[in-house]
């Protein structure tokens, strides 16, 4: 996307034989992720070619963005009347940060030992259907095993780590080589489920992975702790709701019953 707007800034200044101030644009790096560059440049006496300076300025703008997207992450999470109450929006945008990542959000069932789909960002769709409803132990690929062991567990490779043995094959079917899961907590303490990164090849995460991961790990706990809440407020208004119709037929009946608590 930064190929043609830099080509036309460096023809328009070699046209006009002018410098080119601070111009930013993004580079590939061969693993996949992307370095923001600030560029000063000169042309030489005959404008044929730039002499440049380019100064790297990634941690400056990936801040700037991840302030933004925080703010907006939160607006919508506040707002939101969706299904999974913002957490697809999270992963968009988690995912906007470095290039080849895919992330997904399991949650931990009513009964403490299942993990369900609750966004499943880029993962393909066959792959979301066969891990929804696993088991957690401590062997249960990256999430099964994050969520058991209350424990950050890093996979670099899944095509040689043990905890992936009952589950290569389905991940390196959809090119899945490294894949990172985090225990996301409640308030209270308690496992709400895991956010995992998946990378299409072998690596580790670094210190701009960590710090990205704290952040969604922080959005994600309060989509979910917000959805928690806003069912338990449902819930108990139905039950509110159904012992005043207990009354009221109980009173047209002249029948005495105790009380309900709500």
């Amino acid at each position: 996307d930064d190929i043609q707007p830099t080509l036309d800034i460096i023809e328009h200044r070699l046209k006009k034989g002018e410098a080119v101030p601070h111009f930013e644009n993004r580079y590939r790096t061969k693993g996949g992720d992307y370095r923001w560059l600030n560029w000063t440049g000169h042309p030489n006496s005959d404008t044929s070619f730039f002499y440049a300076l380019a100064r790297d300025v990634t941690e400056s703008k990936q801040a700037e963005s991840l302030l933004a997207g925080e703010k907006q992450i939160l607006e919508i999470i506040a707002t939101s009347n969706s299904q999974d109450g913002g957490l697809t929006e999270l992963l968009e945008f988690i995912e906007s940060q470095s290039g080849g990542m895919i992330c997904s959000i399991l949650l931990l069932d009513d009964d403490g030992i299942h993990l369900r789909c609750g966004a499943s960002g880029n993962l393909p769709e066959e792959y979301c259907q066969a891990i929804d409803g696993i088991e957690i132990g401590p062997a249960v690929g990256s999430c099964g095993t994050a969520a058991f062991s209350d424990k950050t567990v890093v996979v670099s490779d899944i095509a040689t780590d043990p905890l992936w043995d009952n589950f290569r094959d389905l991940a390196l079917k959809h090119n899945l080589r490294a894949c990172w899961s985090i225990p996301i907590h409640a308030s209270s303490g308690c496992v709400l489920g895991t956010f995992a990164m998946y990378y299409d090849q072998p690596r580790s995460p670094d210190a701009f992975h960590e710090n990205l991961i704290e952040r969604a790990i922080h959005l994600a706990s309060i989509a979910i702790g917000k959805k928690q809440a806003e069912e338990e407020l449902r819930q108990s208004e139905l039950r509110s709701r159904t012992c005043s119709k207990v009354r009221r037929s109980a009173t047209k009946s002249s029948i005495l019953i105790p009380s309900c608590s709500t």
